[in-house]
């Protein structure tokens, strides 16, 4: 049972250049995401959004969370598409 679930493990993963590996959960339109959502960034981090151009490739969020660099929270930064995890509940 455990070698089925670490299989579909690794089946269940992406490989998204220098960020390495991490878990895609859904697809999140960047076009649909409002000012004040909250949303999960790769490395566990959780983002509000701040501002949002609207091209679909970016969206400018201030740390709420960052488990791999403390420092971040508080601090506003853009953050790529494809490191959006998903919303944050």
């Amino acid at each position: 049972m455990a070698e089925q679930q670490s299989t579909d493990e690794q089946q269940s993963k992406e490989r998204l250049g220098a960020s390495g590996w991490r878990r895609r959960n859904a697809v999140v339109n960047l076009m649909e995401i409002v000012v004040g959502d909250r949303i999960v960034i790769a490395e566990d981090a959780v983002g509000e959004v701040v501002d949002n151009p609207r091209d679909g490739s970016w969206v400018i969020v201030r740390y709420l969370a960052c488990p791999e660099d403390e420092s971040k929270v508080g601090q506003e930064e853009p953050v790529f598409a494809e490191d959006v995890v998903g919303m944050a509940e």
